[in-house]
C-alpha cells in the first residue's frame, strides 16, 4: 500500500516483482499484492485492511468522504452502503496534544451525528488483538444488517 500511495512503484509493477518471486509464502504475497491500495494512507491502516481481507469482509474502501459539515471528514476506511467506518489510530497523531484530542472527539461526534457508525482501533488491538478486532467489526456488521 504504502509504495503505491507514495507512487514509488504501479499496481503492474507491484504485480509483477511479486509475480517473480518463489518459495514459501508466494501465493499468500500475491494475494496481498493483488489487494494493495494506493488510497492507503499508513502502515497501520493498511493492517487493518488486511484483517478485513483475511476475515472476508467486503464492503469497505479508503479514505471515504463522510458528509460531515461543509468539507466532510476522510475516514481510513469506510462502507458508505452500511455507514460504517473505522478508523486506525496511532497516538503520535491522535493523542498528542489536547488540541488534537479535542478534534478527534469532536470529529467522532458529528460523524456520529450524521448517522454513521465509527469504529477506532489501536495498533496494539490491530497487531496483537486481531481476532478481537475482527470480531467487534463483524459483530456491528451483523446490528447493521
Amino acid at each position: 500500500d504504502g509504495a503505491l500511495n507514495a507512487g514509488r512503484l504501479t499496481e503492474q509493477e507491484l504485480v509483477a516483482a511479486a509475480e517473480q518471486l518463489q518459495g514459501p509464502g508466494r501465493l499468500r504475497r500475491l494475494r496481498v499484492v493483488r489487494a494493495a491500495d494506493h488510497g492507503a494512507d499508513s502502515p497501520l491502516e493498511s493492517a487493518l485492511r488486511a484483517l478485513l481481507i483475511e476475515a472476508g469482509i467486503t464492503g469497505f474502501r479508503t479514505q471515504v468522504l463522510v458528509p460531515v459539515g461543509f468539507y466532510g471528514a476522510h475516514v481510513d476506511l469506510g462502507d458508505p452502503d452500511r455507514k460504517i467506518a473505522l478508523e486506525a489510530d496511532g497516538f503520535e497523531h491522535h493523542g498528542a496534544t489536547r488540541a488534537q484530542f479535542e478534534r478527534d472527539a469532536r470529529r467522532h461526534d458529528e460523524i456520529t451525528r450524521h448517522g454513521w457508525t465509527l469504529l477506532r482501533f489501536t495498533w496494539p488491538q490491530v497487531m496483537f488483538q486481531p481476532t478481537w478486532v475482527v470480531a467487534v467489526i463483524q459483530d456491528v456488521l451483523a446490528q447493521a444488517a
